[in-house]
């Protein structure tokens, strides 16, 4: 192991301590970096953490499309098979009194296909 370490070409340079140093430094650059994104993401972490709390409040008792417990009901469940852009909207119409008549399937023909047909 001494004959590795004494045959490096550092092993003799005069600027070893200076490179030592200023490796040392990179290292606790390197650190502080992983500790600071460490803690960015801690961070987002907790701003998904609050704007999920604000989507279950909005979607649950004011919207009705999970329940206590956050299950999603079947208005929930339709509002995640629309691949249309205004999923809330679609959902809330399709589920809506005048919608939820005797011919309801009409309607939602109608709702679902004139999105696609303004493209």
């Amino acid at each position: 192991m001494e004959q590795i370490m004494f045959s490096n070409p550092l092993h003799n340079d005069p600027r070893l301590p200076e490179l030592y140093t200023m490796y040392s430094r990179k290292q606790e650059a390197q650190t502080k970096m992983r500790d600071l994104k460490k803690r960015i993401m801690a961070t987002h972490d907790v701003l998904q953490l609050e704007e999920l709390k604000c989507r279950k409040r909005v979607l649950r008792p004011r919207l009705g499309f999970t329940n206590s417990s956050n299950t999603a009901q079947l208005k929930g469940r339709v509002a995640c098979e629309i691949s249309t852009g205004d999923e809330l909207l679609l959902t809330s119409m399709a589920f809506s009194t005048p919608y939820s008549l005797s011919n309801a399937p009409v309607y939602l023909v109608v709702l679902f296909s004139q999105k696609r047909v303004n493209r």
